[in-house]
């Protein structure tokens, strides 16, 4: 079991029986979250998709930053991140990482996925650039598949995306 603060190392999801060459894909989905529940959810939903490659998830902010900053750093097409964790929330953490290495990540979709529909956080979270959705718990498998149509259109204007 992983310890809060610690990370799971990257893992090869075995393409579902549904995979489609034609649907957009994640190389590299990375999730911020601090529940251990939460991250075998995440890696169940991305393998039943079908469209993710990798995952890789951390428990806290803190960790996620420290590998965003660290030579390994493999680039991920995608950041799902929890708003409500201890020490940095789920927000502070996609403006520290957004300004990272001069602010490559900014072009990283941040996806929140969270059970907290209060105004207040979704305000927040809208106001974000780097923030291009925000999802209500549980994840689903369309979920992934949208994240993935997201992370796609890179060179398009992104919007801010409600779907509780």
């Amino acid at each position: 079991n992983a310890e809060l603060g610690s990370w799971h190392s990257p893992q090869r999801l075995p393409l579902a029986p549904e995979f489609d060459p034609m649907k957009p894909r994640l190389s590299n989905l990375m999730l911020v979250d601090d529940e251990e529940f939460d991250h075998r959810i995440f890696e169940r939903v991305a393998q039943k998709s079908g469209v993710v490659d990798r995952t890789v998830m951390f428990f806290g902010a803190d960790p996620a930053l420290e590998y965003l900053q660290s030579r390994d750093v493999v680039m991920p097409d995608a950041i799902v991140v929890d708003i409500n964790m201890p020490g940095l929330d789920g927000l502070e953490f996609v403006e520290r990482a957004a300004a990272l290495r001069g602010g490559v990540f900014a072009e990283v979709p941040f996806i929140m996925l969270t059970t907290s529909l209060m105004q207040r956080d979704i305000s927040r979270a809208s106001s974000l650039a780097s923030v291009r959705g925000y999802l209500h718990k549980p994840l689903m498998p369309e979920h992934i598949a949208w994240i993935a149509s997201v992370a796609a259109r890179k060179d398009s204007p992104q919007k801010f995306n409600l779907i509780a």
